[in-house]
């Protein structure tokens, strides 16, 4: 029968690596994977297969959790930071380090898109080889990484109304070969 789980990418992969154990007993294997989804199908032996009756597919989808929404909410007016993201991206992790410290001095709230979500495939065909990539109010800011002075100053012109839109805002589906 087929069951799904859901589960983030860290958990997934003692399951992969039991499947893959588990290969040399099964008859076929595959592996599938779609936006945040994989499904391992095993068509296993007789002696193996759950039902008794052998040769029949067993599947299991896995689906990795989603890291969007928010992550702290700031006071009423301040700027708001988007941080389009991938479960797992250390970058990631460290300018939401950068942007939690500079919380006192430049008061913002910081929201997640998971550009790995399926309603959010603009945003991966966009971004997918430059995350960590931040808007604020909505207008390209920075890609990669961010200083704490380079917060500090971005928070600053979005909270004064004057941040304008930088330069260099990726798109990898200009890049790529249709």
């Amino acid at each position: 029968g087929e069951r799904e789980i859901k589960m983030s990418r860290r958990a997934m992969l003692p399951l992969l690596m039991l499947s893959l154990n588990a290969a040399s007993t099964a008859t076929t294997m595959g592996l599938r994977r779609l936006g945040r989804e994989m499904t391992f199908v095993a068509s296993l032996p007789k002696r193996l297969h759950p039902t008794g009756r052998g040769r029949g597919a067993t599947s299991c989808n896995v689906r990795a959790m989603s890291v969007s929404g928010p992550v702290y909410q700031g006071p009423p007016g301040s700027p708001e930071v988007t941080l389009y993201t991938k479960a797992e991206c250390t970058l990631c992790d460290k300018v939401k380090e950068v942007l939690k410290t500079v919380q006192q001095e430049a008061p913002h709230s910081l929201v997640q898109v998971d550009i790995t979500d399926v309603e959010h495939q603009d945003w991966w065909n966009r971004y997918k080889y430059d995350i960590p990539v931040l808007h604020v109010n909505e207008a390209f800011w920075i890609k990669h990484r961010l200083a704490y002075e380079e917060a500090v100053e971005g928070l600053t012109e979005a909270k004064g109304g004057a941040f304008k839109p930088r330069p260099g805002q990726p798109d990898a589906s200009r890049l790529e070969r249709s």
